[in-house]
């Protein structure tokens, strides 16, 4: 499974039978009473993914370090994972308890539960997508664009080993392979800001990269009717900052068209 994380996924959820699927790391720890907080959100709702409070364990000698409730995760340019602690004056002034759901625009990958029919319905993780990399911001984006939402749930808590090294094996680069994924998702989901992407990755453009047959996705995110991206960074996460802009290409002189820069 190492090899084709994302392939495996997809090929597990076929042989399910549950109503709801789980989806773990092999290199966790759950606590106590976990579970269930994750299966009575998506039984209040069917469109709701749920996710644990990730908490970390040691690699070399298995300490455990909690974390703090009032995490999130989130991305930045040019679409890196990344957890945000929200800030005590919003907690302060929304109220926001121990025990309280967190919206979240960006899921970790890996640990969540969602309702088995409509993991289906969203298309499951893009099957175009290689060995792992950038499926987390993919079913992410199409989440919450086509209708449904993501929530990190407090009750439910679950240790993971974070490791210096990738486990997984990747028949080509592991970077190339993760940009070529991330490229897809940018084609498919961002809409006018993966000029933004491309922005701080001009060698994407530059070596054309072959990310597969799009038309799969582009008419599944037709037939969902979903948002754009625009509504997402408005009513998702409106604090993600805009980077600053980037101008490449050849600087020439209008008075000497054969003089460049």
């Amino acid at each position: 499974m190492h090899s084709q994380y994302i392939i495996f996924s997809n090929y597990y959820f076929f042989y399910s039978v549950g109503d709801v699927l789980t989806f773990l790391d092999s290199h966790v720890e759950c606590n106590v009473g976990w579970l269930e907080p994750l299966l009575e959100r998506v039984y209040l709702s069917r469109k709701k993914v749920a996710c644990p409070v990730i908490e970390v364990i040691n690699d070399k000698d298995m300490s455990y370090m909690t974390v703090d409730n009032f995490q999130r995760g989130i991305f930045t340019w040019p679409m890196n994972f990344g957890w945000k602690t929200i800030p005590p004056d919003v907690v302060a002034r929304n109220r926001i308890k121990d025990t309280d759901i967190i919206r979240c625009p960006v899921m970790a990958g890996g640990l969540f539960s969602i309702d088995k029919n409509y993991f289906f319905e969203l298309g499951t993780y893009d099957p175009g997508l290689d060995v792992w990399g950038g499926e987390n911001m993919e079913l992410s984006f199409k989440v919450w664009m086509c209708g449904g939402e993501i929530e990190i749930i407090p009750c439910s808590r679950v240790g993971h080993i974070f490791r210096n090294d990738n486990p997984y094996s990747f028949p080509k680069d592991r970077m190339k392979t993760v940009e070529r994924n991330l490229v897809r998702v940018a084609e498919v989901w961002l809409d006018e800001y993966k000029e933004l992407f491309y922005g701080h990755g001009d060698h994407l453009i530059e070596q054309g990269l072959d990310v597969g047959n799009l038309t799969q996705q582009m008419e599944l995110r037709k037939r969902l009717k979903c948002k754009s991206f625009k509504w997402y960074l408005e009513n998702v996460f409106p604090d993600l900052k805009a980077p600053i802009a980037r101008a490449s290409g050849v600087v020439s002189s209008w008075g000497n068209l054969h003089l460049t820069l």
